[in-house]
């Protein structure tokens, strides 16, 4: 009743609700919109068409793409729409202005905005490591160099916040707490939240070969059934409590800027994935200490920021995961992952290649995953 209330009020509706919200809430509104209205989409990963085929093409549809410092209206705003709606895109436009800079795309390339957009500071924070370098070859001294690049940037080097969640009330604020009371705790992470509320997996052990075999066969289970009521007091007993962890998810997490300065920045050779538990490792060598609060919940849009892409984030995946076992355990480390791997996935090719063999129709999704397998075996086998 209130989201109708809210369109007969209102010129202009800016939709921002997770991609599983969408179709629904159109459903609830679609019967009130009139060629009055502007609709402006945040939505991750649905295209213009899709939402034209709930509303009818006589109403404009502009997309856009924020980030997470709208809040200081430092945004950098991406928009785009379809042929003879610029007046509207006028519109979304002088909007936007008023929380940072817009820049106006093509829709194609919104998949790549909102993969910038979601983890704009984990790249802005490669920027300074690469202004530092740069510093370096002009003669500064590495940490003098690193100093005046990271203090240049200093709230980017702070607060690591995916655009793909939501800041709850007081969320912040709890963490910057935890490293106010405690002088030894590195980096602080909050507690992430579905959408519907259920608990996702907000920390972990130690990372390694034995911890991802019980992330994968346990844990990973654990949080796909989270909205089972027996689950979800299993997890909901797991994180109410504060304490040290191994790593804590990038999602979300708030590193003290003197152990950040003292222990580097991300690792540029990974994209996305494991930089999380890559920091968290670089800040415990320093003697640093790894806090999760359950006093601070984060709504996060799972996957929301890749949903466009997943067969090259599959793969990135998979790079990122034999770059991290290379990088801290060695080419041992690295064996052991490859020779997991390649049972894996030869095992799900095999499968694949039986059902065929059966006589089994293929379907597309189908199709997808044998060719997404056999891409990620190409992975493994040129890894080095």
């Amino acid at each position: 009743d209130k989201n109708v209330e809210a369109v007969k009020k209102s010129g202009v509706i800016i939709i921002a609700v997770g991609p599983s919200q969408l179709m629904p809430l159109l459903d609830e509104i679609v019967s009130y919109l009139k060629y009055k209205h502007l609709i402006i989409s945040i939505v991750s990963g649905v295209k213009i068409k899709e939402i034209q085929e709930k509303v009818g093409s006589e109403i404009p549809i502009v997309r856009a793409m924020p980030n997470t410092a709208a809040s200081l209206c430092e945004s950098m705003t991406c928009l785009s729409t379809v042929v003879g709606v610029d007046k509207e895109l006028g519109i979304a436009k002088s909007l936007f202005d008023m929380i940072g800079k817009t820049l106006i795309i093509n829709e194609e390339q919104m998949p790549s905005a909102t993969a910038l957009g979601a983890c704009g500071v984990a790249f802005f924070l490669r920027a300074i490591r690469a202004a530092s370098q740069g510093g370096i070859e002009i003669g500064f001294h590495s940490d003098e160099a690193f100093t005046i690049a990271a203090q240049t940037a200093r709230g980017a080097a702070t607060l690591l916040l995916n655009n793909d969640t939501v800041v709850l009330p007081n969320a912040v604020e709890a963490m910057v707490g935890v490293l106010k009371r405690s002088a030894d705790i590195g980096i602080v992470g909050c507690r992430l939240l579905n959408p519907d509320k259920t608990p996702q997996q907000s920390f972990g052990s130690v990372a390694g070969f034995i911890g991802d075999l019980i992330q994968s066969t346990f844990y990973n289970t654990l949080f796909a059934n989270s909205s089972n009521p027996i689950v979800e007091k299993i997890l909901a007993r797991l994180h109410r409590s504060g304490k040290k962890v191994g790593w804590v998810c990038g999602a979300c997490m708030l590193c003290r800027r003197d152990s950040l300065e003292e222990t580097g920045l991300l690792d540029e050779n990974f994209f996305m994935y494991k930089e999380d538990m890559d920091l968290c490792i670089s800040f415990r060598k320093k003697n640093w200490g790894i806090y999760y609060t359950p006093d601070a919940p984060i709504i996060h849009h799972l996957g929301a920021s890749v949903s466009a892409k997943p067969f090259e984030m599959a793969i990135e995946y998979r790079k990122s995961q034999l770059y991290f076992y290379k990088k801290h355990y060695g080419w041992m480390g690295l064996l052991c992952l490859k020779i997991y791997l390649y049972g894996k996935f030869i095992r799900k090719l095999s499968v694949s290649f039986l059902v065929d063999c059966a006589g089994e129709p293929s379907s597309g999704n189908g199709q997808d995953s044998y060719s997404l397998n056999r891409e990620i075996l190409k992975v493994i086998r040129d890894f080095h």
